[in-house]
């Protein structure tokens, strides 16, 4: 952390491959496709030291398998401390 900044945004973005495997009346189904994830977030830093810090961020993960876009939204929440 440097002096004087107290919160610190960060954004995310990741690029990969999705791998699904359906169950179907006893029969297993597969399907792959491309998949996007993305986040966004901020750190608050607590107190002079800049040791203590809790975070928020929001986050999705969209594929297109079975022919059908699913979207996954998160929101998360932390706190870390540095030694």
């Amino acid at each position: 952390m440097r002096p004087g900044h107290v919160v610190r945004p960060y954004g995310l973005v990741g690029v990969g491959q999705s791998r699904i495997r359906k169950e179907i009346n006893g029969s297993s189904v597969r399907d792959s496709s491309h998949a996007l994830q993305g986040a966004a977030g901020a750190r608050v830093h607590l107190g002079n030291s800049g040791k203590a810090a809790v975070r928020a961020e929001v986050a999705f993960l969209t594929n297109n398998a079975f022919g059908e876009r699913s979207t996954y939204h998160t929101l998360q929440s932390g706190m870390s401390w540095r030694f």
